[in-house]
């Protein structure tokens, strides 16, 4: 959510710069005694670049269709939403093309296969959602997870890199890529019975009603539910992005009733 906010919210540059220090202390040495930290520009900007770069991709693969005049424009517009979060520009392409031939360096030459990169691709580890009845079996959602761990994981390995699933150890066949295809299809065709304001994004639809007068421009903006939050103790470390929630008002109809203490 507050990534978003740093393209949408009104005041973006504070978003940004609260971003940025989320990661203040998020570092520790890999494997090999090399150090990292998250605000390594070279390594934030890699994130930077997943995110916005993913809309292409998704694009690309669900609809709406994309020209590459619009690719470009994002493009530029990636490096104006990049600037936010007040860190070195130095790893930022210059150019569209640039940013290609960097994103296929690094797919091919610089990213490694991990542990935690692992940890995050296995939902099947994960509690069940707090959505949930509590009377739910354990073991009914052992066998919803794994069933949509495999759509998850080929959905996922269908937006890789060619290089990225190689490196993975990840089969995709050209049947698998013709059914991708047939796939992204249909979900484009359904987003299209999907009212065009709700195809939206919270944050994004947000920002659009304060242009619009549907919120006051200065109301607090649209917060994270509670559910995407981290529970018990974790929730106050700094790592996690963890917001005090500004009330907004109750007759708002995509405002949840779960919200942050």
């Amino acid at each position: 959510y507050p990534i978003g906010g740093v393209v949408f919210d009104s005041d973006p540059e504070t978003t940004g710069r609260e971003v940025r220090d989320y990661h203040k202390t998020i570092k520790g040495r890999m494997d090999d005694g090399g150090r990292y930290h998250a605000l390594d520009p070279d390594v934030f900007y890699w994130a930077h670049a997943t995110f916005w770069y993913g809309n292409i991709r998704c694009a690309e693969a669900f609809g709406p269709p994309i020209t590459e005049a619009e690719k470009r424009q994002l493009f530029e517009e990636s490096r104006t939403w990049y600037s936010r979060y007040g860190v070195s520009m130095r790893p930022v392409p210059d150019t569209y093309e640039d940013f290609l031939a960097y994103w296929d360096h690094m797919c091919r030459y610089e990213l490694r296969d991990h542990a935690a990169v692992r940890t995050v691709l296995d939902i099947t580890k994960l509690p069940p959602p707090p959505w949930m009845p509590s009377w739910t079996p354990r073991w009914l959602w052992r066998i919803q997870a794994a069933q949509g761990q495999k759509m998850f994981m080929w959905i996922t390995t269908g937006l890789y890199d060619a290089p990225v699933r190689e490196m993975m150890g990840l089969s995709w066949s050209e049947r698998d890529e013709k059914l991708f295809r047939l796939f992204g299809k249909a979900v484009n065709l359904g987003m299209k019975l999907v009212p065009r304001r709700y195809r939206r994004h919270p944050r994004a639809r947000d920002a659009d009603d304060r242009l619009t007068g549907r919120v006051a421009t200065d109301a607090p903006v649209l917060e994270t539910p509670a559910r995407n939050l981290p529970s018990g103790v974790e929730r106050g470390k700094p790592i996690h992005y963890c917001p005090v929630h500004a009330s907004r008002r109750a007759n708002l109809p995509w405002q949840s009733n779960d919200v942050n203490d």
